[in-house]
């Protein structure tokens, strides 16, 4: 008679049976529904290709039709502006130059008399200054010279 010990194995050997039994009908399940998976997406993307030939072709048709017309219509209208903006376009260009030029030449004598009032003004004082502070510096500079070879005899 079987123990409680050889019922427990009894049970564990069956568990792992069956364990590796599921196992591997979960593999077939798998491997078949891969291979159904990729029967159907093959038919899919075949039947879709198949339809966007379709597709492209009619919508290829309806794209050239439009287009010759809209080329035909878009040439007639560009034209006729192109041709009223060029009558245009010469005339503000020759308005704007005329009123330019004179602006020009009025900034530019307004530069001019600036650009001598500071000169005037700012550069010519700080030029001074700064000769001012130069002749400064060589005159102690001599004096620190002096002082040196003062030194330098006595040493």
């Amino acid at each position: 008679m079987l123990d409680a010990k050889d019922l427990q194995a009894i049970g564990e050997l069956l568990n792992a049976q069956e364990d590796r039994i599921m196992a591997r009908v979960d593999a077939k399940l798998e491997a078949q529904e891969d291979r159904i998976m990729a029967r159907v997406d093959a038919k899919l993307e075949a039947q879709e290709d198949r339809i966007m030939a379709r597709v492209d072709a009619k919508l290829n048709e309806q794209e050239n039709r439009i287009m010759g017309s809209m080329d035909a219509k878009l040439n007639e209208q560009e034209n006729r502006i192109m041709g009223s903006m060029d009558v245009k376009l010469n005339e503000q260009e020759n308005r704007i130059m005329g009123s330019m030029d004179v602006k020009l030449q009025e900034q530019k004598q307004d530069i001019m008399r600036g650009v001598s009032v500071i000169i005037e003004n700012e550069v010519t004082p700080r030029f001074n200054l700064l000769a001012e502070g130069q002749q400064i510096i060589l005159e102690k500079l001599e004096d620190h010279e002096r002082r040196i070879e003062r030194l330098e005899e006595a040493v």
